[in-house]
């Protein structure tokens, strides 16, 4: 198992529920407006070690994910909304019938709603969610 399958495990789950994701990573400043409604970003955060026995290594990959919505002329309907998806995002990451056999599990650890940003568009919510991905990474 590689720690590069859990991108491939969250794409999948998030566009299950309607999201679209943006590839181009740490660049959330230019996604264009047609199409950030309902686009997501995602990152390793970092990777640590758990337990260790001689033939794997238990991981713990934290992994976040931010959604954005459009708020149009009511911000705080895209804050309603991202609270919305949010919340079906995070049973579709986590649900123990869906994780499947590269991971020993999916746990959900926090979310943040924050605007896009002040100076550049105050419209758009973002919801930054985060997760514990454990994972063993075979050593023999």
């Amino acid at each position: 198992m590689s720690w590069e399958n859990v991108f491939s495990y969250f794409s999948q789950k998030l566009e299950s529920v309607g999201c679209s994701e943006w590839v181009v990573p740490f660049d959330e400043e230019n996604i264009p407006s047609s199409l950030i409604d309902k686009s997501f970003i995602q990152s390793v955060v970092n990777i640590t070690g758990d337990n260790m026995t001689n033939q794997a290594l238990e991981t713990i990959i934290s992994h976040e994910v931010r959604i954005f919505y459009k708020g149009f002329r009511d911000p705080r309907n895209a804050e309603k909304e991202a609270l919305a998806k949010a919340s079906e995002a995070v049973k579709a990451c986590v649900s123990h019938v869906a994780q499947g056999g590269d991971f020993k599990g999916v746990y959900f650890t926090d979310l943040s709603l924050e605007p896009l940003s002040d100076d550049i568009n105050d419209n758009v919510v973002v919801a930054i969610i985060r997760f514990d991905v454990r994972m063993f990474l075979c050593i023999e």
